[in-house]
């Protein structure tokens, strides 16, 4: 991923295939007035900055604590929440709620491995309405579903995005509040977008400020690279792939038949 921004707080930013096909080639770009970011990079110390900890709300435990340390993952910063027990006290809160009509919010997000984590990523409002992602054990990984919530309703989480794949890998979430009461919800396998999920939600809260959460039962989960900022272009790029040599019997001219080596 590459991100420019200008003295207006200007935003372009851009992410890659990382597959062997069509690794380095961009699929994704979005322009935004950016009103926030952070990869949550350390201080000094090797531990949350206090500018990330003016900006998040931390529950089940203090920053740079068990519950909400800095972590490298995959060779990126990323903060890892924590939760020993069977519940749901250990989450992370944006604490200023300012996401609203015509803006986008990115998360790049990880779940570990356990056989009991559960988690949840999503964007509320003050009067408890929710829009984002349930993440549960399912086969050999974790499936991931859609998540919503009306004000004091019960949530949802029955339309299941994917079934069995999320399993240690850092994916996208990206919400865009095409207006007042509708959010585009959009969620990818960092790297490899074609394993994508999309959903458009409509009659939700109007003149409503949202805000990030993300929660842990009984796991391991990992945040990074949180935006927000008011969307101006947001477009997609798809490749068509040829394969012209291969080192599999039938179909494309197989490796060891060239004079490529």
């Amino acid at each position: 991923m590459t991100k420019v921004v200008g003295p207006d707080n200007l935003a372009t930013t851009t992410w890659f295939y990382q597959n062997d096909g069509l690794k380095g080639k961009p699929y994704f770009s979005l322009t935004a007035e950016q009103s926030y970011y952070t990869g949550f990079a350390p201080n000094s110390s090797g531990q949350i900055s206090s500018t990330d900890i003016s900006n998040w709300t931390f529950s089940g435990g203090s920053a740079n604590t068990t519950a909400h340390q800095l972590n490298v993952e995959n060779y990126d910063n990323a903060l890892k929440n924590y939760n020993a027990d069977a519940d749901w006290d250990v989450a992370v809160n944006r604490s200023l709620s300012s996401a609203g009509a015509g803006d986008v919010v990115v998360a790049q997000f990880m779940i570990d491995d356990g056989a009991s984590t559960q988690s949840k990523l999503y964007l509320a409002t003050s009067d408890q309405s929710r829009v984002g992602l349930y993440a549960q054990p399912s086969g050999t990984g974790h499936s991931l579903s859609l998540l919503t919530k009306y004000k004091t309703s019960t949530e949802i989480t029955s339309d299941v995005l994917f079934s069995d794949s999320v399993l240690k890998k850092y994916l996208l979430y990206r919400l865009f509040f095409i207006g007042e009461s509708s959010i585009n919800v959009r969620v990818w396998e960092k790297g490899n977008p074609d394993n994508f999920a999309e959903r458009t939600i409509t009659s939700m809260d109007d003149n409503l400020s949202w805000g990030l959460t993300q929660s842990v039962y009984q796991g391991t989960v990992w945040l990074d690279a949180v935006f927000e900022g008011e969307a101006l272009q947001d477009s997609r790029t798809t490749y068509d792939v040829i394969t012209q040599w291969d080192s599999v019997s039938g179909g494309a001219t197989d490796i060891a038949n060239t004079n490529l080596y």
